[in-house]
C-alpha cells in the first residue's frame, strides 16, 4: 500500500464513521422523541379522563 492510497483512504474512512454517527445519532434523538411524545398522550389521556 502507497502512501498516496493511505492518504486518499483516511479521510473516506472518516467520512464513513462520521456519516455513520450522524445517522446514529438522528435516529435515537427521533426514538426518544418518538416515545416522549407517546408518554405525554398517555399522561394527556388520562388527564383528561379523570376530569372528565
Amino acid at each position: 500500500m502507497s502512501v498516496a492510497s493511505i492518504a486518499t483512504s483516511v479521510p473516506v474512512t472518516y467520512f464513513d464513521y462520521a456519516t455513520a454517527a450522524m445517522v446514529t445519532a438522528c435516529y435515537r434523538f427521533n426514538y426518544y422523541n418518538y416515545y416522549y411524545y407517546y408518554y405525554y398522550y398517555y399522561y394527556y389521556y388520562y388527564y383528561y379522563y379523570y376530569y372528565y
